[in-house]
């Protein structure tokens, strides 16, 4: 975030925003995974489903394109239905702009607006919680009034509030729902997989480049045609076949976050499935072609 503050025009906003979309999708799955699997609850500063209010905001600067603000818009719309479960709560604490010293006042009230949006969305499935937080208020209030709602009950005629947590039939439907947030694949596949982005140029990474990068990663970074967790000469166990794996044929088939364990694992590029052993690669390839 520092390197966006201090440049928010930059190429890279875009790619940020994305990523940052993609870890708190992939924060929300393990915290529904959390519950699923241990019965506690979770806290969450954010969600994936409050995202927008951050891309409407870099979109009103012009920090963002429009053809990438259209992009988010359509893969929001896949990634919410992979999310399934909305919160039971929101707690909202409403600080006008002007009590916030960072950005711009345009891109923090566009912020604000959007939030109140998002509060129109959560309403339909979430018990809301809003304070006039211009003066910072008693902490221990909120506490209180979270302990008076009634979190267990849910009246089916009365709304969607809390439906996606208590319209689960059996057992086997809840296993299945524990299964899809606590691996994830499945869930990151139908959110984000299939959506081009050649016509989104702040995406877009061009196949030569992304081959250049597998072939730095080989090289120069894991002395390896094979993935992490797989490098004999590394002490790894076993030895691997490429970079390329996807979930249990994983060293750990659980990962917390793809942009942070899985992202190598699920890279291709042509020329360097044609070459596994990096055998072409040219170190100075940044300096021919830019």
């Amino acid at each position: 975030m520092d390197m966006f503050y201090k440049n928010p025009m930059s190429d890279m906003t875009a790619k940020m925003q994305q990523r940052i979309f993609e870890c708190r999708f992939d924060q929300y799955l393990n915290a529904v995974a959390h519950i699923l699997n241990t019965g506690q609850g979770v806290v969450l500063e954010r969600s994936p489903y409050s995202d927008f209010v951050f891309v409407n905001a870099m979109r009103s600067k012009n920090y963002v394109g429009h053809e990438y603000f259209k992009h988010y818009y359509y893969v929001r719309k896949s990634a919410v239905k992979q999310l399934h479960f909305w919160p039971h709560l929101v707690v909202y604490l409403d600080t006008p702009p002007n009590e916030i010293a960072a950005v711009d006042e345009r891109y923090l009230k566009t912020i604000e607006e959007s939030y109140k949006d998002s509060l129109k969305e959560y309403r339909r499935h979430s018990k809301i919680l809003a304070y006039d937080w211009s003066r910072p208020g008693d902490a221990d209030t909120v506490v209180e009034d979270i302990e008076r709602l009634d979190l267990d009950f849910f009246e089916w005629h009365s709304g969607d509030v809390m439906e996606e947590w208590f319209t689960i039939l059996d057992e086997v439907g809840w296993a299945g729902w524990r299964q899809h947030v606590t691996s994830k694949m499945d869930a990151r596949q139908y959110a984000f997989d299939g959506h081009l982005t050649h016509e989104v140029g702040e995406l877009y990474i061009n196949p030569r480049d992304a081959g250049h990068f597998m072939h730095v990663m080989r090289k120069e970074v894991l002395k390896s045609p094979n993935g992490y967790g797989y490098i004999k000469e590394k002490g790894d166990p076993m030895g691997g076949f490429f970079n390329w794996r996807l979930d249990h044929v994983l060293p750990e088939p659980w990962f917390e976050y793809y942009y942070k364990e899985l992202y190598y694992d699920g890279m291709s590029s042509m020329e360097t499935s044609l070459d596994p052993h990096s055998n072409s690669y040219d170190p100075d390839y940044v300096h021919h072609h830019h």
